[in-house]
């Protein structure tokens, strides 16, 4: 078997509940895996109860006292063989032998149907091949006009990449970039081979426009740094205004060549 229903409120049954109140969650927990153990075994067979004990992580006289319990309050039972069983994991393997049967019998009408109409639609001997040779012969030729063979091994893998600088350019024009930007992201994958970091390796690109959108803003600052490094410096003159003599009357002449005598400047 390899499921079995497990309710979801399987934990308040009432026979549970008196599980639970006696061996508490160790107790629910072994619950299920007795159950487990009788659907993969048909059974649980107590003769060997040192080994399931081991199994389930738990001591030998635990385990003894909790399949007793469940014996007692009828959670289990044993069959005539003597093996502990659980009646509700009868119903569940008699509903789906019901499930199994009814396929069964679902197939063998179907077959039959089949072989039934097969013998009416017949075709003469040697027309059968024929029929079946066109078929095949349409189907690779369908193959060959609608599933050519990949390009190469980018389109095989499920990647993409631009079919021309102009495509790019077109894509950086839609999203505000200049043409510059559109060729710079270019010549950087052509580069690579369409390939880009991942964490120690290089991968392919799967969405080269999804690309263009993580870099172009990085690749239009770097231009621009660019150019502003290739300008010209430009020089810085000076506008400051020489200062004004203290004075600038009429007689600033004769005042100069009185200051020139006496200080012996002349």
């Amino acid at each position: 078997m390899a499921y079995f229903k497990h309710d979801y409120s399987a934990r308040n049954d009432d026979k549970i509940l008196e599980v639970r109140a006696k061996f508490g969650p160790e107790g629910y927990g072994l619950w299920w895996m007795i159950l487990e153990t009788i659907a993969e075994n048909k059974g649980l067979n107590t003769s060997l109860i040192g080994g399931l004990s081991l199994g389930y992580g738990v001591a030998k006289g635990t385990l003894s006292e909790l399949i007793d319990f469940c014996l007692e309050i009828e959670l289990l039972y044993k069959d005539g063989d003597g093996m502990v069983q659980n009646r509700r994991m009868d119903e569940h393997l008699e509903e789906m032998k019901g499930y199994k049967d009814s396929g069964k019998k679902g197939a063998e009408i179907r077959w039959k149907n089949r072989g039934a109409n097969k013998g009416a639609n017949t075709p003469p001997i040697g027309e059968g091949n024929a029929d079946k040779n066109r078929e095949e012969k349409r189907r690779e030729e369908n193959t060959t006009h609608t599933n050519p063979a990949p390009a190469s091994s980018w389109e095989a893998n499920g990647y993409d990449k631009p079919a021309s600088l102009e495509q790019v350019i077109e894509v950086a024009n839609m999203s505000g970039f200049e043409a510059a930007v559109a060729e710079r992201y270019w010549n950087k994958r052509e580069s690579t081979d369409w390939m880009k970091a991942s964490g120690n390796q290089q991968v392919p690109i799967r969405n080269w426009r999804a690309d263009f959108a993580l870099i172009a803003s990085y690749l239009a600052s770097d231009i621009a740094k660019e150019k502003d490094r290739a300008s010209p410096s430009r020089s810085v003159t000076s506008t400051k205004a020489e200062p004004e003599p203290f004075y600038s009357g009429p007689d600033m002449d004769k005042i100069t060549k009185q200051v020139a005598r006496l200080t012996g400047t002349r």
